[in-house]
């Protein structure tokens, strides 16, 4: 019963969202961010004659101002949570508290995965029509990772020669998937417990922190910092040299930082109006004790 009305108010947010130019208008700004940068490779594939292949959105997600370009967009898309308004009041009440709570949490985590998705198949469609498929790397990608061509020709992210000598391109871009979606997942449930904790913008506020402070940590070389980045965390490039050895980030503690915050972020989502009743509960009784 509790999950049937909870998928009936994210059907309803998400059409919600969509009738509105807010979120379109995101998606569409991101998207042509991601066209611009891809396209220049594109340009330099048709310049050498070599297909390319439909493996960047790694190296997208690894760039440090590339990822801060997502993850920004992200807080813009969730930064009205817990999407509780004068004209919906009144479908939450009917709905229930519970199914309401958790139809929302179910919408942050289906639009960050559309999301991320976008910028997979937008970075693949801009090589069109120069690209093949392939099991490796590629020529275009390999010769990106080991040389400064990439500069030469005006492409403004970098192609990380890491992934390319490390990783199978498949095997990174659901790596990569995965992390960059659990990334976005995480400042959509960190904005929404914020905001629905406190009655106030305190979440929005935490997940725009949180990707300062990876550029703060990026500044200030605390690779023991970068630890409790999910940003950093998401990107498989930061998984070597002084990050693993002073940081200790590996993928394991990655998956395992993600499994595990995204968990308490779930339950104090699911539960933030019942923790928001017992504090004030609590505080009343101290109040009337002094």
């Amino acid at each position: 019963m509790v999950l049937a009305k909870s998928l009936r108010v994210f059907l309803y947010r998400f059409r919600l969202s969509f009738s509105s130019a807010r979120v379109p208008l995101i998606f569409t700004l991101t998207a042509i961010f991601v066209y611009s940068n891809v396209e220049k490779v594109s340009e330099l594939s048709a310049a050498l004659g070599i297909l390319c292949r439909p493996y960047l959105f790694p190296h997208l997600v690894n760039d440090f101002i590339c990822q801060l370009v997502f993850m920004g967009a992200i807080i813009v898309l969730f930064c009205d949570a817990p999407f509780t308004t004068e004209g919906t009041i009144y479908f939450k009440y009917r709905s229930g508290r519970l199914s309401w709570t958790i139809g929302h949490v179910i919408y942050i985590l289906a639009l960050s995965f559309l999301f991320i998705l976008m910028i997979v198949m937008v970075s693949t469609l801009a090589l069109f029509p120069h690209m093949e498929f392939g099991e490796s790397w590629g020529k275009i990608i390999n010769t990106l990772g080991k040389t400064n061509l990439g500069s030469q020709y005006g492409i403004a992210f970098g192609v990380s020669d890491y992934l390319v000598g490390t990783y199978m391109p498949l095997k990174a871009m659901v790596y990569t998937f995965l992390l960059e979606w659990a990334c976005a997942a995480w400042l959509g449930l960190l904005t929404f417990a914020g905001n629905l904790l406190t009655l106030k913008p305190i979440g929005t506020f935490s997940s725009a922190g949180v990707v300062l402070l990876d550029i703060t940590f990026a500044n200030e070389w605390a690779f023991s910092s970068y630890k409790f980045s999910p940003l950093t965390l998401a990107q498989l490039a930061s998984m070597t040299g002084l990050n693993q050895q002073l940081g200790g980030i590996t993928l394991h503690y990655s998956i395992c930082f993600f499994v595990i915050s995204l968990s308490l972020l779930l339950v104090t989502c699911v539960f933030g109006e019942k923790i928001q009743y017992l504090t004030a509960l609590g505080l009343q009784k101290l109040k009337k004790r002094r």
